[in-house]
């Protein structure tokens, strides 16, 4: 019995020493870092895709649309005064007197301002003195002629005598003539020490202060401005010769507008009689109301010419299209990623649609294709937001 006791105590520390040494050997097993992981359960990672489109997730998008629209012509424009006079000393002299607030509307024969007027009442008083002078100078010349008459009738002078107090007498008479021309010249100049406004309109800024000298046909005082105004602008010979084939007699209507804001209507007056060599535009003058008076010379604006044209053609909202060294539209590709694609435009802009008013569109010649879908609105790129 003891052998077999033995025997038991042997085995239970052969099994103990074997599991002690098993730990020895690998004694991260029991805390499970060595783990294989199953090959089915690896993700495979994709590289990310370089510069990746901006989704249109979040923005406002429209179809691509084919319609027969109305287009009518634009172009850039100049506001001009129908009347612009720079008003200018026509004598010399020092400035006595400012007779107008900067700004101010004026009506024709209203007073601009006063140069020193002294020196030219002089001048007018010297004028009469002279003239009085020549015409006593006359006189004397006539009662001496009538007396030589009667001498040489009498035989006691000679008819030569006679002839060279004719001659005096006609030189008496251009010293009166030149006197009453230096009369008449010294009561202009005595008048213009006045500035008048030629025209009613507005006057601009003084650029000249009271007591400085002025310059006659030199000095510029100020610039006067009717209230009737006119724009100037260009076309190609292109839309030229398509709007005089649709013109019937009456003159064109145009609309004016700054930033989208319209700002007056007026009618088509003038074309000029060649196209511009260099440009090769050919410019016009239309002229506007102006009866609230808000238009103002040397405004840049933007001309509408209300033509009747029609035609078929790719129709977008105007939002849609973006500023760049071309026109361009983003695209909602199949994917919903967004592609930028240059496009153009047909020249003009379209007639506001009854339906949806407010909403500007534009044509599109190229570069799109019917139910295409764009973004409307502007974003900021992905890397902005």
């Amino acid at each position: 019995m003891p052998s077999r006791d033995i025997t038991k105590g042997r085995r239970f520390t052969l099994g103990l020493g074997l599991l002690l040494a098993a730990l020895a050997v690998s004694p991260c097993a029991l805390a499970g870092e060595d783990k294989p992981v199953p090959r089915a359960s690896r993700k495979s990672v994709e590289p990310a895709e370089e510069n990746p489109s901006p989704k249109p997730s979040g923005h406002t998008v429209a179809r691509v649309v084919q319609r027969e629209v109305m287009i009518s012509p634009t172009a850039s424009g100049v506001l001009e005064a129908s009347e612009t006079v720079e008003l200018r000393g026509r004598v010399n002299g020092y400035l006595a007197q400012l007779s107008f607030r900067e700004g101010q509307e004026l009506k024709k024969g209203d007073l601009v301002c006063e140069i020193d007027d002294r020196p030219y009442k002089a001048r007018l008083d010297q004028a009469m003195a002279q003239l009085a002078k020549d015409q006593a100078a006359l006189a004397n010349a006539r009662r001496l002629l009538d007396r030589n008459k009667s001498l040489l009738a009498s035989n006691v002078i000679s008819r030569e005598e006679v002839e060279v107090q004719m001659g005096v007498v006609q030189q008496a008479e251009a010293s009166c003539l030149i006197a009453q021309a230096l009369i008449e010249q010294a009561k202009l100049d005595l008048q213009y020490t006045r500035v008048i406004a030629p025209i009613s309109g507005r006057i601009g800024f003084a650029l000249v202060t009271q007591g400085n000298v002025v310059r006659a046909d030199e000095t510029l005082i100020a610039t006067l401005t009717s209230p009737q105004m006119a724009v100037t602008f260009s076309l190609s010979d292109v839309e030229f010769l398509r709007l005089m084939r649709q013109k019937r007699g009456d003159a064109l209507a145009v609309e004016v507008s700054i930033a989208g804001e319209k700002l007056a209507t007026g009618r088509l007056e003038a074309i000029n009689n060649q196209v511009d060599p260099v440009t090769g535009l050919i410019r016009m003058k239309a002229s506007l109301e102006n009866a609230d008076q808000t238009l103002i010379a040397g405004m840049h604006v933007q001309v509408r010419i209300l033509s009747e044209s029609k035609r078929t053609a790719l129709v977008i909202p105007a939002s849609a299209v973006q500023s760049g060294p071309e026109p361009y539209v983003y695209v909602v590709r199949s994917d919903e990623k967004l592609e930028a694609r240059t496009v153009a435009l047909v020249a003009g802009v379209i007639a506001e649609d009854p339906s949806k008013p407010g909403a500007a569109e534009v044509a599109v010649e190229s570069g799109l294709r019917v139910g295409e879908t764009i973004v409307v609105e502007q974003f900021a790129p992905a890397s902005e937001r």
